[in-house]
């Protein structure tokens, strides 16, 4: 079977060579400026889990001195996050308001057998749309602040076209509040309700968390990235390690319960860029299937854009070109018409609300 490599200069040889299990020195270039590694980690989130498999002498010593830095400031941050977890997931199922914890640290156990391996910058707790102002004003009762959107002039627009609210916890962690799994509810046709009553305890640093169902995670982290264009390279990692502890049959089992729903490009790219890029064994009818399904070789080009992106700037949700490639990406992920007039009508409202706050504070 062919294996189509990533093609974004020395980057696309670095970043999957440290991440395949066992890394791949082969794969690591030799003239590499070693000085962006550590940022080139930070960007993708993968400074714990790099330096966790870090091969002896693959690097200059102060960068991997960098590194090591690094890992220990994220490590106390995943402690954090697991106190703050711990803490508000309880106070909303006392509230009686079932909830869960999309990734976080129980998928680090899951993926990595640690929690402290996936560097989050925030908390995604996922709630019933019924409960979302609820779960929202008891938050913010216990003292969390709102961080996105600072300012709600058309909240029933909001309320439509947008699945979370940000907020701060006074220590200083972020929490996406989310109603819904993705921006457009139609990418995953799966009921809110269900996840939560199929949710899952999974212990992290000694506290007990709730999580999704192990057979719900996988066919959520294939949308979630493919939704993105992969452009982190975490969600691949993740969908990667996954893929290994499932072995053929669970591979096979996460194609067929997205193709169900609508997902088989999803979960095509999903497998053919964890074996192409990391090196996960893939059942040859999937990889063969992927090879030939022209969505998902379209997507590849748009995909390697998107990672280059990230590559060159910190933040490249705020390039007009990136957010164009990111919107074209996503309406293509599925061919069906009301999928596709689903995802416009939620990015022109978008940008008009946008186009209208902008005016209002000029």
């Amino acid at each position: 079977m062919r294996d189509e490599t990533p093609d974004f200069g020395w980057v696309g040889d670095l970043l999957p060579g440290l991440l395949a299990a066992p890394p791949d020195a082969a794969r690591l270039p030799a003239a590499a400026d070693w000085a962006l590694v550590p940022v080139l980690l930070a960007r993708h989130r993968l400074v714990s889990l790099v330096c966790s498999r870090l091969p002896p002498d693959v690097m200059p010593a102060e960068i991997e001195a960098t590194l090591r830095r690094q890992r220990a400031h994220l490590a106390r941050r995943s402690l954090m996050q697991i106190a703050e977890a711990a803490r508000l997931t309880a106070l909303l199922e006392q509230a009686g308001l079932a909830c869960l914890l999309l990734k976080g640290a129980p998928l680090s156990v899951r993926a990595y057998g640690d929690p402290a391996l996936r560097d989050c910058r925030d908390m995604d707790l996922l709630v019933a749309p019924g409960d979302f102002g609820a779960a929202e004003r008891l938050l913010r009762a216990a003292g969390l602040t709102a961080v996105k959107p600072r300012r709600d002039d058309l909240p029933a627009l909001r309320q439509r076209y947008s699945h979370e609210v940000v907020l701060r916890t006074p220590a200083g962690v972020l929490v996406e509040l989310k109603s819904r799994l993705h921006a457009t509810a139609a990418l995953q046709q799966v009921s809110v309700e269900d996840l939560l009553m199929r949710r899952q305890s999974v212990v992290a640093a000694g506290a007990a968390l709730p999580a999704m169902a192990e057979e719900d995670l996988l066919p959520y982290l294939c949308f979630h990235g493919a939704r993105h264009c992969w452009f982190r390279l975490r969600w691949l990692a993740d969908v990667a390690a996954l893929l290994r502890t499932a072995g053929t049959g669970g591979a096979e089992a996460c194609f067929a319960a997205m193709e169900r729903c609508g997902g088989a490009v999803p979960a095509l790219e999903a497998m053919a860029l964890a074996h192409d890029w990391l090196g996960v064994a893939i059942p040859g009818h999937l990889l063969a299937r992927a090879r030939r399904t022209r969505a998902v070789r379209a997507r590849r080009a748009r995909i390697e854009r998107a990672v280059r992106a990230l590559a060159a700037q910190d933040d490249p949700m705020r390039r007009a070109d990136f957010q164009r490639n990111m919107d074209l990406a996503e309406y293509r992920l599925r061919p069906d018409p009301g999928y596709r007039l689903a995802v416009l009508e939620r990015q022109a409202a978008v940008r008009m609300r946008r186009l209208f706050l902008a005016r209002g504070e000029s």
